[in-house]
């Protein structure tokens, strides 16, 4: 985590319930609209990460930082996605780790592909390939949100 305060064009995990939480980037001219109410954006950048932000009808929903499942589970799919369980198999079977230089074959949802650039990051190198270029592209869209664009080829 780069600072503990919303800076816009960040992406944010609005947090209402275990089963309502919703991943959005941050602009100063967008509105939050949820079921629960709708929150400014521009009230958002500069509070810290963790605390409220109380909606138009008095809903609380808190500012939490996105984790690697948060960017898993709240991106476009194109496809399946693996699983935490089985990425980590995955992982554990190829003894993944920093500095690698890793092929993908079926770049698929990216899923997996996030997994793999967070666990070869900052040094190692992802070529990933797929017969559909809109899964290259989507994966590339995810890894950004992760600052790990540059390391997807």
């Amino acid at each position: 985590m780069k600072d503990n305060r919303v800076e816009e064009n960040d992406f944010v995990l609005f947090y209402l319930s275990p089963r309502k939480k919703w991943l959005i980037q941050v602009t100063k001219e967008k509105q939050i609209h949820t079921h629960a109410g709708f929150i400014e954006a521009k009230d958002v950048i500069g509070k810290e990460y963790g605390q409220c932000v109380i909606t138009n009808t008095n809903n609380e929903i808190y500012l939490l930082y996105p984790k690697l499942n948060d960017y898993i589970f709240k991106s476009k799919r194109a496809t399946q996605i693996l699983y935490p369980k089985d990425m980590a198999i995955i992982a554990s079977w190829t003894d993944l780790s920093h500095g690698m230089n890793v092929i993908e074959a079926g770049t698929g949802s990216g899923s997996l592909s996030c997994v793999i650039a967070n666990l070869i990051r900052p040094d190692g190198h992802l070529y990933s390939y797929d017969i559909r270029e809109e899964s290259h592209e989507i994966a590339k869209r995810i890894l950004k949100r992760q600052d790990c664009q540059n390391m997807l080829h």
